[in-house]
């Protein structure tokens, strides 16, 4: 069972080969075995037609679901709502203006700072003057720890950013490639036997013949 299976999952990788298969196999036995051979060439016709509408069909499938992947909506949708829009009465938009507010909040940073007296000796200033000095640097080295820390929050607000825009992209680029050419194996399939049915159906009467075995009558008439 489990080779069945291997062999099942293989053999579905590729369905529209043995839908190929399937639909060559149909066609010659329509003309050579059922029904009897004759010169009637009303199922050759017939499935000639088949063929075509299978054709029409895929390039209609194809050209829907590429409308889907760019957001577009059906034919028939998309005429409802016009009949909608042009019977219905003319709705009075009402606009209701929303005006927002802004607050921008503003922080403080307080700093503490030792008096110079003006009365006090050259020593009492100039202990203040290096406290005041210390203080300082503590400031500036907060100052530069926080621009530090703000600059690392950006840098990754940054980087993530930058990773969402390439996923975009790519997302974007595999949605183009995919409406593109994604559906190209089904279109080529609906093209060939869409050809095939235009030869059935043009070349009937002579293959209703070749296939009942008067293909010297066929001969003949070329």
């Amino acid at each position: 069972m489990s080779w069945f299976r291997r062999k099942w999952k293989w053999a579905m990788q590729n369905k529209l080969f043995w839908l190929n298969i399937f639909l060559g196999a149909i066609s010659l036995a329509l003309i050579y075995l059922w029904p009897a051979p004759s010169e009637s060439d009303f199922r050759v016709k017939s499935w000639g037609m088949v063929l075509q509408l299978v054709g029409v069909f895929t390039v209609w499938f194809d050209l829907t679901s590429t409308a889907r992947t760019f957001g577009k909506i059906g034919m028939a949708e998309r005429t409802r709502k016009w009949l909608k829009a042009g019977f219905s009465r003319d709705a009075t938009v009402m606009l209701t203006g929303v005006s927002a507010q802004a607050s921008a909040s503003s922080f403080c940073r307080a700093s503490v700072r030792w008096p110079i007296e003006s009365a006090a000796d050259h020593a009492r200033r100039i202990e203040a003057v290096e406290k005041n000095i210390v203080k300082i640097d503590e400031d500036i080295g907060a100052i530069f720890r926080e621009l530090d820390q703000q600059s690392a929050v950006a840098r990754e607000r940054a980087a993530n950013e930058e990773q969402m825009r390439a996923q975009a992209i790519a997302e974007v680029r595999r949605e183009l490639i995919e409406a593109s050419v994604g559906n190209f194996p089904v279109l080529v399939f609906g093209a060939v036997w869409l050809a095939v049915g235009v030869v059935l159906s043009t070349w009937a009467p002579e293959i209703a013949k070749v296939a009942a075995g008067n293909w010297r009558s066929v001969l003949s008439a070329i």
